[in-house]
């Protein structure tokens, strides 16, 4: 699990709108 999706999982909770280009 790279940091960068745990980052995105956050992002995610946060902002159901967030970026899917964030993910990977």
């Amino acid at each position: 699990e790279s940091p960068h999706y745990q980052t995105y999982l956050r992002a995610k909770e946060e902002n159901p709108t967030t970026r899917r280009s964030d993910c990977c």
